[in-house]
This record gives structure tokens, sequence and C-alpha cells, in this order.
């Protein structure tokens, strides 16, 4: 065999590949994936072309829907169906947005309307995900809707919604709706009332969350809120409805609760951190509470004495006036046990009017007194046995300054901690006893 020249000789050896792709080949897999993408947006276009053009019907369905459940007028200011929106937020099917929903909940004509005479529920926004044909078909299943800005009024007792037409089965709702949860935020609740000299009770909701929402039976909820006075952070969750139509006043709740971090300072005269728990159960309109109360600083002002105070309480608060009744509590402060009954009444635009019953059997005076009074410590010891009236009227007043006293009581087995007083009561019981003997031992110079 010829040898190879130097200059063959000097060429890299050839190496086996990849057999190269012909223009024809590049070309087609380009025509293809742009065909592919063409062919995607055109389907994309031409469903949201038939959902806009659809949504006039199922806004209708979705409002006569509405209308058939609570049995009233619905208004619905902005209704959005988008699927574009729903694929970019990496949902399946289509995205439902509406906005200034409003269902009217109407007095009958021979009962009187409502202060605000505003609509029963009202929503600034809401958002959820569905299938289209969900909208069209039953049932239609939702996973979660998310409400930004919800307004709740119950009417006052003894009014009913006016009804669009016979509770009958001829007005079925157009759409049923199967809902995971509804996630609320900024919810306001409003409780009317007629009664004269009362303001509706108002609950301001940072959040509610609403699971296995249905018709007929009672759904799980979450709520957090800030109390204002005193102010504080508290938590519940329990089970709410079905919603009573007829009367929702008479629609049932129960549930636990928590309160924490509750400042008393932003009640005038008195002092601490309170917290709280226990279970409620009942209706709106009348609600039983179980609880109990922790303040480990209390104090009021004209001391300055922070003290342990504990409660065990039995209450309910009615629903038509926000007014609570408590029967009993039962209380330790320090090493003193107490119980009282009575009522919180709210007075229209002055607060609470707090009126009690307080039985204190054997307690400690010492307790007592270092809590209402500076010197320290306190003047005397013994045992305090009293039945009284406290009433702390409304008003911006501090609360020590505006509290009153009325009732009876004895004290036995009394020391005074100051050694020299001490000696001279001694002194003056001796004197009284005809004991001249002892009283010169108790004389002082």
């Amino acid at each position: 065999m010829a040898e190879r020249s130097e200059a063959e000789q000097s060429l890299p050896a050839k190496q086996p590949g990849r057999p190269k792709r012909r223009w024809w080949q590049r070309t087609w897999l380009r025509v293809v994936v742009v065909l592919v993408v063409v062919c995607l947006a055109a389907l994309v276009i031409t469903a949201e072309y038939l959902i806009h053009h659809a949504e006039p019907m199922i806004r209708a369905r979705v409002v006569d829907t509405l209308s058939a459940h609570f049995h009233s007028p619905v208004e619905l200011d902005h209704f959005d169906i988008s699927l574009i929106k729903g694929v970019s937020i990496g949902a399946t099917g289509v995205a439902v947005e509406g906005d200034g929903l409003r269902i009217r909940y109407l007095a009958g004509a021979d009962q009187p309307q409502n202060d605000s005479n505003a609509p029963m529920l009202s929503v600034r926004h809401f958002v959820f995900r569905t299938r289209l044909r969900g909208l069209l078909h039953q049932p239609t299943e939702v996973g979660h809707v998310d409400v930004d800005g919800m307004e709740l009024h119950i009417p006052p007792a003894g009014q009913r919604g006016e009804m669009l037409g016979p509770r009958s089965g001829k007005h079925q709702p157009k759409i049923s709706l199967l809902v995971s949860e509804i996630l609320c935020r900024n919810v306001k609740l409003i409780i009317d009332t007629t009664k004269p000299g009362k303001d509706p009770l108002e609950f301001d909701i940072q959040s509610l969350d609403l699971h296995d929402v249905g018709q007929t039976q009672p759904f799980l909820y979450r709520a957090e809120l800030i109390n204002p006075k005193p102010i504080g952070e508290v938590h519940a969750e329990g089970h709410f409805g079905p919603w009573n139509s007829e009367d929702p006043r008479e629609t049932a709740l129960d549930g636990s609760y928590s309160f924490s971090h509750a400042d008393l300072n932003s009640i005038k005269g008195i002092g601490g951190i309170l917290s709280s728990h226990g279970q409620f159960a009942g209706v709106l309109d009348h609600i039983t509470i179980d609880g109990e109360t922790e303040t480990p600083d209390f104090s009021l002002d004209v001391s300055d004495h922070p003290m342990p105070l504990h409660t065990v309480f039995h209450a309910y608060v009615d629903g038509t006036d926000g007014d609570t009744y408590l029967d009993p509590v039962h209380a330790r402060l320090l090493n003193s046990e107490f119980t009282a009954n009575g009522k919180i009444v709210v007075v229209k635009g002055k607060g609470h009017d707090i009126d009690l019953d307080v039985d204190i059997p054997h307690g400690r005076m010492q307790d007592f007194l270092q809590l209402g009074v500076k010197t320290r410590p306190p003047l005397m010891n013994g045992v305090l046995t009293m039945k009284a009236k406290l009433h702390i009227p409304p008003g911006n007043t501090r609360v020590p300054q505006k509290l009153e006293l009325a009732g009876a009581f004895q004290l036995h087995d009394v020391r005074f901690n100051d050694a020299g007083i001490q000696d001279k009561v001694d002194g003056l019981s001796a004197r009284a006893q005809g004991k001249p003997k002892e009283v010169a031992a108790y004389s002082t110079d």
C-alpha cells in the first residue's frame, strides 16, 4: 500500500457522527411548531370570544340563582369571565370575577325598615375558578372563592324578606353551587335593632374562612378580629348555619374562642393585660357563653398595685340589643374569692352600664385594700364578709371615680399592720373591757 503524503497525514481523521439534517427537515419542524402555537392561540381567542358573548347569559343565571336561594332582589354591578386569566395563574378552567354584589333583604309592607335600609349582604369584590361547562350545567364545583369587602346586615327581629316568588319548587336556582371554601377579608357584621336608645351591634372581622359551605347543613368557620375595647385579638372557630332565610336571627352558631393581649389600659382608670378562652352556642339572637379570664396584673390607677385576677363565668348575649347577662361569675382576687351576678347594658352613644350583685362570703380585707389604696403594706388584715350592689355607669370618666358601691359588710379578726396603731386599738379595747393592767401594757410613750 502506498504511503500517505505529508499533507494527508497532517489532516485529522474523520470521526463518525450524526447525519446532518437536511434543510427541508428543519423547516418542517419549525412549521409544525408554529402551526401548533397558532392553533392553540386561535382556540384560546375563540374560547375567550365565546365566553365574552356568553357572559350576559351566565351573569343572568348567577343573579337568578342567588335571587332564588335568598328570595330577594339581587344586584351585580360588574361580572367578568376569562379563560386567559384562569390560565395565567396556573388554574384550570375559567376565572370568574365580580364587583358590587348586593342581595337586598327588604322588610315586609307591614314592618318598619331598619335605619340604614342597607342590603342584607353586599360584596365589594369576589373571584373564583371553575369549569365553563359547570356554569351551564349542574352541579358547579368551586374549590374556593376569594371575597374582599363583605358587609352582612342582620335585620331587626320580626322583619322578613320580601319574596320574589313562592317558596315551592317552582322557582329553583338555575345553578347548583358546591363550594369547598370561601376566604373572606375585611368583613363587617351588623346586627340591627329597633329598640330605642340602642345602637346596632357591629363587628369588624379581619378574616373569615368558611369551609364545606352547603345549603342544608352547618359549615365550618374560622374568624380573626380585633376587639375595640379593651383592644385585643380574638380568634374564633366553629359551626354556622344552615342559614335561616325565614328569620336570619334564628341561624345557629357555635364554637370556641380565644381573646389574647387585651389591653385594659384602654379603659380609663384600670390596667392590666387580659386573656380569655371559652365556648359559645346558640343562635344569633341569643348566644350562651362559658369561659375564663386571666389578668395577672389587674390594677386600679388610684393605687397602681398590680394583682392577679381570675374569673370563670357563664353568660348570654341578647342579640336584639347587645346586652350581656352574667349568671354567675366566680372570681378570685389574689387569695380572696367572690361571686357576681348582673348585666352589662349597651347605652347608645355612651358605652356600657354595668350593674352587678357582689357576694364576698369570706374574703381577705388586705387583698381589697391593696387593690384600692396606695398604702403599702395594707393598713389592716382581716376577714371581710360583704353583700353589695356594684354599679359602674357609662361615660368617659375614670372607673374608680364613677364606681358606686352600696351594701353591708362585716370585718372579723382585724389586725393593723402598723404596730403602734395596733397597740392603741388593743389599749382602747382593754379600757372598754375594764382591764387597767392590760391598758398599761399597751401604752406607748
